[in-house]
């Protein structure tokens, strides 16, 4: 039988409260509906593959060019869409983290490594957890405000993870999905920084913002992946937009 790890399964525990998601309690709002009803004079067609007006209004809201941008359905979409694409032989996890990281690495046969973050330092990344990015390791996986502790990684620290990342060029993936929910967040994101980094990619949530916060419709699923798509690299955008099937949104 299949036991899903995400959460929101009211399906099979009928009348149960759950609060393993992040759903508005008081539903959708009316202009969310509205919007919703209008969008079915287009429901006999099929919608845009390449998702270009929503990219348009993403990139001018977040001040990022739209050829940076891939939008996907959920987050596990983009994050098994990642690993799919670079096929990382070795990857790092600081745990207790995300489920959903280490399902889409095992798909594909990857080996896990694990950091446990300890209790004592407040679940923090430590200096220690460095001396674990090395040649060996392909892909890493961070989450910044971290699930499920909601802390935010020291600014100074992802710093260092990235220089050891660049160095030895290992993928990086650092979910952002709810940065919106933290205090300053737009000086907590790293966003802005996306042209430093090579091998840095962002996933972000309109989501976590609006489904949850705002629309409280969880049928409602866009996330966003960015990705510095510079030289030598210039083809990651081609090779993570062909391994998915076309209407994946």
């Amino acid at each position: 039988m299949y036991k899903s790890v995400h959460g929101g399964d009211i399906y099979t525990h009928k009348g149960m409260t759950d609060f393993s998601v992040n759903l508005n309690p008081f539903g959708p709002g009316r202009a969310v509906v509205e919007a919703a009803r209008k969008s079915m004079d287009q429901i006999g067609n099929y919608p845009d593959a390449s998702c270009r007006k929503l990219k348009s209004a993403l990139a001018k809201r977040l001040e990022v060019p739209a050829e940076h941008i891939i939008c996907g359905n959920g987050a596990a979409d983009l994050i098994f869409t990642a690993v799919l694409a670079d096929c990382p032989r070795k990857a790092l996890i600081p745990v207790p983290a995300f489920a959903e990281y280490e399902q889409a690495l095992r798909a594909t046969g990857c080996e896990i490594c694990y950091y446990k973050k300890r209790e004592a330092t407040g679940f923090q990344l430590e200096e220690d957890f460095l001396d674990l990015l090395n040649e060996d390791i392909d892909m890493v996986f961070l989450c910044s405000p971290d699930n499920p502790t909601g802390k935010l990684i020291d600014r100074s620290m992802l710093w260092k993870i990235l220089a050891r990342c660049e160095t030895y060029g290992i993928r990086m993936v650092l979910d952002e999905c709810f940065i919106d929910f933290a205090e300053n967040a737009a000086t907590a994101s790293i966003l802005a920084d996306t042209k430093r980094w090579r091998t840095l990619f962002i996933l972000r949530s309109r989501c976590a913002r609006f489904r949850e916060s705002v629309s409280g419709m969880p049928l409602l699923r866009i996330w966003n992946f960015w990705r510095r798509w510079n030289s030598p690299d210039s083809h990651g955008v081609y090779r993570y937009r062909h391994r998915w099937q076309a209407w994946h949104l």
